[in-house]
């Protein structure tokens, strides 16, 4: 019976630790919707991990290696936070279409770093395009009468 209870001792230390604050146990962040266009409202749900009132929580946009904040907000004593922002203007070549992560930012001793996936849309053309690739497009193919050449005039001075 002492075995079990020090095994089951020894079992909940183990646990607290991997809850500890500094490995930012139970840290996430989910943003709605997963993608936009510049200017779309996107809700902000999170947790730093660590049941921590009054955290600075800096939130942004990171793709490409480039980041701009989008939002700051502060966690409640659980730990939470909220925050409604908007889906960054596209600034080449810093800010570009395509997948990114919304980047939450938990300012404690050991900084807490939380991401998920976001997509910014190109606002005039939907979703992000691949590039082309010259070898997947058929070569143009010959119909109707032959094409007309190009016709060059120079001009002649007189006088």
């Amino acid at each position: 019976m002492r075995r079990l209870i020090g095994l089951v001792v020894l079992m909940l230390a183990a646990v607290g630790m991997l809850a500890s604050p500094a490995s930012g146990g139970g840290a996430f962040i989910s943003a709605t919707p997963a993608s936009g266009a510049p200017g779309t409202p996107i809700v902000i749900d999170g947790n730093c991990g660590v049941a921590t009132a009054d955290v600075n929580v800096f939130i942004g946009f990171e793709i490409n290696s480039n980041s701009i904040t989008i939002a700051t907000t502060t966690t409640d004593a659980t730990g939470a936070f909220h925050a409604n922002a908007t889906a960054p203007q596209i600034a080449p070549p810093i800010i570009d279409p395509g997948q990114g992560e919304i980047v939450g930012l938990c300012q404690l001793s050991d900084a807490v770093r939380v991401t998920t996936p976001f997509t910014l849309l190109d606002a005039g053309l939907g979703a992000p395009q691949p590039p082309l690739d010259p070898s997947a497009v058929p070569a143009p193919q010959a119909t109707g009468p032959a094409a007309p050449q190009a016709v060059v005039v120079e001009p002649t001075f007189t006088g």
